[in-house]
């Protein structure tokens, strides 16, 4: 029992410490693929941030002059030109001055206040669509020029396509996501893995993997498993049959018996005189699973001497 018990575990505890390995690994590996995932958003936020960075100096100049049609066209043209840009709002002593929609429109149903930063996430109730809105902004003396980005422009640069991850984006302590309104952080947020702009005042925020995923084990080391799982039973097979060679006689008797090697053989007992059967005699044989049988003279005094002959007789008395 003992013998066959040890390569059991034995293999077991192989293929336990390869999985844990391996799932070490894939868990590093997944931490760095988030990571260069929020490095990738980060940067296509920062693409669009430059587009409104740029959009703000044609408004700079303009800002200068008066505000007719032409001035219009060209802030409007600028919007247009820029992918991610939705509108360019010159504003003059906190009033709109001049934006790139016909007639001075602008899509806000009020002008928000900035923080100490030129970028703000807007919340669906600002904007006259109800949809949220980022926000940059570039103050000089009394004007500010403000440039809206859609919310859909920003989802998409947080759309990188990796399974198990959702990225966020992080202004102050308001935060926006792939769906969903502009929320502001009041406490504990579940997402503590985060990558800060180098240029801009944002972070991109993000959940850590989990340590131990059995779905991450089977989509990205099905075949490394199924090699662990050869190692471990390939161990195990050459401890048995290490066990099995340097066994003992009493242990290899013992290991017959449990396995139903020692079989039966029935004798009949014949009275000569009257030519009639009267009986049977039980001998035992050992059957080998690989040769013939055995000569009962050749284990029945190890079976006496070592205390077997019990549950042997028990065995045949069973079949």
């Amino acid at each position: 029992m003992r013998n066959t018990l040890i390569p059991i575990l034995v293999a077991i505890c192989l293929f336990i410490t390869g999985v844990a390995i391996l799932n070490i690994q894939l868990w590093y590996s997944a931490k760095a693929e988030y990571l260069a995932g929020a490095r990738y958003a980060a940067n296509n936020i920062n693409h669009i941030l430059e587009e409104a960075s740029q959009a703000t100096q044609t408004a700079v100049n303009i800002a200068g002059k008066e505000c007719n049609l032409e001035e219009q066209y060209q802030l409007g043209t600028e919007a247009a030109l820029k992918p991610h840009l939705r509108t360019i709002i010159i504003l003059k002593q906190g009033i709109v001055w001049c934006t790139s929609l016909p007639g001075n429109r602008v899509l806000l149903s009020r002008i928000p206040v900035f923080p100490d930063s030129n970028l703000l996430l807007a919340p669906a109730i600002d904007t006259v669509n109800r949809l949220p809105i980022l926000l940059y902004q570039n103050q000089f003396a009394d004007t500010r020029i403000l440039v809206t980005i859609s919310d859909q422009h920003i989802r998409g640069a947080l759309n990188v396509p990796l399974k198990g991850v959702r990225y966020v984006l992080r202004v102050a302590d308001d935060i926006i996501g792939p769906t969903g309104d502009v929320m502001t952080l009041n406490g504990h947020y579940p997402y503590t893995e985060k990558v800060h702009s180098t240029k801009y005042h944002f972070t991109i925020i993000f959940n850590p993997p989990p340590l131990f995923s059995f779905y991450r084990l089977i989509d990205k080391g099905f075949g490394i498993l199924i090699f662990i799982l050869l190692i471990a039973c390939a161990a195990a097979f050459l401890l048995d049959r290490y066990f099995n060679k340097s066994a003992t006689p009493e242990e290899i008797l013992r290991r017959a018996i449990n396995n139903g090697e020692i079989v039966p053989f029935y004798q009949p007992v014949v009275n000569g005189r009257e030519g009639t059967l009267r009986g049977v005699e039980v001998l035992a044989r050992w059957k080998q699973p690989h040769g013939g049988y055995i000569s009962p003279a050749a284990f029945i005094p190890l079976a006496e001497k070592s205390g077997l002959i019990v549950p042997l007789t028990q065995s045949l008395m069973n079949q």
